[in-house]
């Protein structure tokens, strides 16, 4: 019998645009290569520095933080969007000015 359970944790790494970018990490118990990675985007009430915000708001974050989903066999990835960025996506970050 494994004792392993999932796990949600804080993470936070550095990238070339942000200096400090927050992120859920959702593990299920006893990890299998090839499981499928779901990246959850929160809407504008997560934005901030306080990871807790996306938990706090309800819906997916909180249903899988507090065990609703049983043991979802996927890896799930929750950004935070910080503070001081309008959105996901930025037209100019993709495409230069002519």
């Amino acid at each position: 019998e494994n004792d392993a359970e999932p796990s949600m944790t804080a993470r936070s790494m550095q990238t070339n645009d942000i200096d400090e970018f927050d992120y859920w990490l959702y593990t299920p118990a006893e990890p299998s290569e090839g499981m499928p990675l779901i990246v959850y985007l929160h809407g504008g009430s997560g934005k901030g520095d306080d990871l807790n915000l996306i938990t706090e708001a309800g819906g997916f974050p909180a249903y899988l933080r507090d065990g609703m989903f049983g043991d979802l066999r996927a890896y799930v990835v929750i950004p935070q969007l910080p503070a001081d960025m309008k959105g996901w996506w930025t037209p100019s970050r993709r495409f230069p000015e002519a």
